[in-house]
């Protein structure tokens, strides 16, 4: 019999093919293991994410809705959609309830929000300080510092690494001999609290062997199977990290440079599979080699990273 898992979000599409939010498109891989429903402020009926079109999401509704499912375990993630309108769920104790948080940067692990969680993951425990990218504005700010303050109160919560749906594995072992032209990063260049300073400087530093550009939904995918280098920088307004979009990337079968520390991130088999530079100097004369990525070792590596195989190790008991 499978396992049945509540899912509590702001969201009503999460079961939707269409989905492509990166926190929740798990479900669509991991409905093959799992009966899984969904609950929260708003959604059409057939969703169930209320006790009705217009329900109120009170712990009366919650628990209507746990009565009537049943569930395993209870999942939620990304603190900032549930502030304005999550019950206090420390009163049910019978059922498991996990929470992976993904903005430990702007909260602290030692607010009692967090303590109605039987079980607590984050999905960056640790952010390598050598690898800060802010201005000296940035650095004397109040939100700076707080920011600071919160990391530390991360660095014991277990981590939960990121992962590929199957399809890009999928996609990957069907893709065969393609033309693949040019290096490129493909995603955000701005934000408006100064994230991504460090790519800024590197679009300017490598202008002219690497293309910087913003793509979402088809087009990003797109132009990630038509690289043939692919560029993946750690640094951060906040330090160093690990994005979903590495894995992302080394799906894509392009050859991956990349500066994330893979060995502490726990990802060690990735550091086979992909060409880690120590400095952009390095990078540079990395990108004038043209060796050809292992596609199968590539598709072998990656097939113990996908949703499947994560959600096993949190949804077990």
């Amino acid at each position: 019999m499978k396992k049945k898992i509540l899912i509590i979000s702001h969201n009503y599409d999460v079961f939707s093919s269409k989905s492509n939010r990166q926190h929740i498109t798990w479900v669509h891989d991991c409905c093959k293991d799992y009966e899984i429903d969904g609950w929260g402020p708003a959604g059409p009926k057939e969703h169930q994410f209320s006790s009705g079109p217009y329900g109120v999401p009170n712990l009366k509704s919650l628990m209507r809705k746990i009565d009537s499912f049943k569930p395993d375990f209870i999942y939620l993630t990304l603190r900032r959609r549930y502030d304005s309108w999550l019950p206090d769920m420390s009163s049910i104790k019978s059922i498991p309830k996990i929470f992976v948080e993904v903005d430990n940067l702007f909260y602290n692990r030692n607010d009692d929000w967090y303590d109605q969680f039987t079980h607590l993951y984050c999905r960056q425990p640790w952010w390598d300080k050598k690898l800060i990218h802010a201005t000296d504005k940035d650095r004397k700010s109040d939100e700076f510092k707080l920011v600071m303050s919160n990391v530390k109160t991360w660095k014991n919560v277990p981590h939960f690494k990121w992962s590929i749906p199957e399809s890009r594995i999928d996609i990957l072992k069907t893709l065969g001999k393609v033309k693949r032209v040019g290096a490129f990063f493909v995603g955000r260049l701005h934000h408006k609290r100064n994230f991504y300073l460090a790519r800024q400087s590197m679009a300017k530093r490598f202008k002219g062997k690497v293309d910087f550009v913003e793509a979402k939904g088809p087009a990003y995918w797109d132009m990630l199977y038509g690289a043939e280098s692919l560029v993946c920088p750690a640094e951060h307004r906040f330090g160093g990290y690990v994005p979903q979009k590495l894995f992302e990337y080394v799906c894509s079968g392009a050859r991956v440079f990349t500066n994330c520390d893979l060995e502490r991130y726990g990802i060690k088999d990735v550091s086979d599979i992909v060409v880690r530079y120590n400095d952009w100097d390095q990078l540079d004369s990395f990108l004038e080699k043209s060796d050809s990525p292992d596609i199968e070792k590539i598709i072998d590596v990656m097939s113990e990273h996908t949703h499947r195989k994560r959600y096993e190790e949190i949804f077990v008991g």
